[in-house]
């Protein structure tokens, strides 16, 4: 089946609640569960036979540092939505994940129906809050914020980018799924990333509108290294990412 190709009020019914006027709807059809709130893409999409194996490609490719990564890892995930990050990641014991999610109602909709791990730390804030008072540091840092389907409006701010770089150590990586309107958008984003990060990089996708960018103080690894990664089943997570790294693109 080509999740590509679902509509998001496809399938059965299973919960709807609204928030600010607007439907939050969890659906299922065949093995595969997810919820919609705006816009016309599925969120959070659960296979319900592999729970914890990560179904959407913009996914896949933010895990993408598993191929290089050592496991012992913190890694924080802004805007946890169904918690599918937190699946994929429970199979690793020595990755510690720390969620952000501004929404109390879809973290009860995590909870009940998407499986979201018992013991996962959540916490109730934007990520901008977050990232403002927090001080630690972590090695990974997965941001995917969203209202319906565009990004939150502060992937645009500079402060944003600044308050990122310090939530991360010296050899953190950061992926940033991102929902651009046009090249110049993208560029203007890029500007202000560059003047934080020294290497940045970007993944595209053949079905999917978005990209995920990657920034970094350290080198982001080549094609060739990661390809060699992935041939030798570096992907513990039961993802295969040639067809990620094919569309991967190291920008600086």
């Amino acid at each position: 089946m080509n999740l590509s190709t679902i509509k998001p009020d496809a399938g059965n019914l299973l919960y709807q609640e609204l928030i600010d006027n607007k439907p939050l709807v969890v659906r299922e059809l065949a093995n595969f569960r997810w919820f919609h709130f705006g816009g016309e893409s599925l969120q959070s999409v659960l296979d319900l036979q592999h729970p914890q194996r990560i179904v959407l490609p913009v996914y896949q490719s933010m895990l993408l540092f598993l191929l290089w990564k050592d496991n012992r890892l913190a890694v924080l995930n802004l805007g946890m939505g169904g918690g599918a990050l937190e699946r994929a990641l429970s199979a690793f014991p020595d990755i510690n994940v720390t969620s952000v999610e501004q929404s109390s109602q879809i973290i009860a909709l995590a909870r009940n129906y998407f499986l979201l791990p018992p013991e996962t730390l959540v916490y109730v804030q934007s990520a901008q809050q977050y990232l403002e008072q927090n001080h630690n540091d972590f090695d990974i840092v997965l941001c995917d914020v969203f209202i319906e389907d565009k990004n939150s409006s502060c992937i645009n701010e500079r402060s944003f980018y600044q308050n990122l770089q310090k939530n991360m150590n010296k050899s953190g990586i950061a992926f940033i799924n991102l929902s651009v309107v046009n090249e110049q958008h993208l560029l203007d984003i890029l500007a202000v990333i560059h003047q934080f990060f020294s290497y940045s990089a970007l993944v595209e996708f053949t079905d999917y509108k978005n990209i995920v960018l990657i920034v970094s103080d350290m080198p982001i690894p080549g094609k060739k290294q990661l390809n060699a990664n992935n041939r030798q089943g570096n992907n513990i997570a039961q993802i295969n990412f040639a067809q990620i790294i094919n569309g991967l693109h190291h920008l600086k």
